[in-house]
């Protein structure tokens, strides 16, 4: 049984039709339940499809007009009840300020940053306050270029939170790291910036350091489920109380020459892990004291390559 064309205001004809161009935020075009990661079926922040509804046929099923058009507006009544926030298949739904693309006036975020794209910082000071929560999209990446500055101070109270942009507990559900890498990382390249007290998830490399010097200051500073930890390459930016966590492949990698020092840091492997410290090169020579790497002895895989 269904609605016949013609009940309830319905007409075989398509010409009352509004078609608005959607720009949805994240939903793949082929869906299967055995491929699916994470998907967002809300509109763009930038979508039309949010300013342009209309009132409701002329029939009292249809009981007021919005003013959005499709079946979402900024928030999702998807989740909570859904199979698809069961399995952690959604983005988080929260009044983020959403950020894509490059950065070129100083910026201070607080609150829930939501990374739609690649978004890089140039010749400019990101400020971070505590506590700020920065949800990224899959393969989206944050980058502090050489002439930018990154300051991200957060509390031992009020930790900064980098993390994907899928719902808090979709990751509960998945074993053995499954659910590795939803997005790209951050990456700094600048010579002045000061991170602390940072928590790092689920990102392909949560932390890059390239070729920077001790100009730039890294401490108390967390990369967890991911695939690679923290990425030294080359220069000689110094860490303290630096802590990789339960990644795919490998905790520490250093190369390109990486000279810098590693003062109180920590490494723990996950069933698939590599290695927790892995260095490249012989021109790479790290100094690292008062440390602790464990690496898996019934496995080949180990603690250095």
């Amino acid at each position: 049984a269904g609605v016949a064309p013609g009940d309830r205001g319905f007409t075989t004809s398509t010409s009352d039709a509004k078609i608005v161009k959607q720009e949805l935020d994240l939903t793949p075009a082929l869906l299967s339940s055995s491929s699916l990661r994470f998907m967002d079926p809300r509109p763009g922040p930038d979508s039309t499809a949010l300013s342009e509804g209309t009132n409701p046929p002329e029939d009292p099923f249809f009981t007021s007009g919005s003013s959005y058009v499709g079946a979402f507006s900024s928030s999702n009544w998807l989740k909570k009840w859904t199979w698809l926030e069961e399995n952690g298949n959604l983005a988080a739904d929260s009044n983020d300020q959403v950020v894509c693309g490059e950065i070129t006036r100083d910026t201070e975020w607080g609150g829930i940053i939501r990374i739609t794209c690649d978004t890089v910082v140039r010749g400019v000071t990101l400020t971070i306050n505590p506590a700020t929560i920065i949800r990224a999209h899959p393969n989206t990446n944050l980058f502090i270029s050489r002439t930018a500055s990154l300051i991200a101070e957060g509390s031992e109270t009020y930790p900064i939170r980098f993390t994907t942009a899928a719902s808090d507990d979709s990751f509960a559900k998945k074993p053995n790291g499954e659910s590795r890498a939803f997005w790209g990382g951050v990456t700094v390249s600048s010579n002045s910036s000061v991170l602390s007290y940072i928590r790092v998830e689920y990102a392909s490399t949560g932390l890059t350091l390239s070729n920077v010097g001790v100009g730039t200051t890294v401490s108390k500073i967390e990369a967890v489920f991911g695939e690679n930890g923290f990425e030294l390459d080359g220069g000689t930016v110094e860490l303290v109380h630096a802590s990789a966590l339960y990644n795919g492949q490998l905790g520490y990698y250093m190369h390109s020459g990486y000279r810098g020092k590693l003062h109180f840091s920590y490494s723990a492997l996950s069933q698939d892990s590599l290695h927790a410290v892995r260095v490249v090169g012989s021109e790479t020579f790290p100094k690292v004291f008062n440390s602790t790497f464990v690496g898996r002895p019934e496995t080949t895989r180990g603690v250095f390559r």
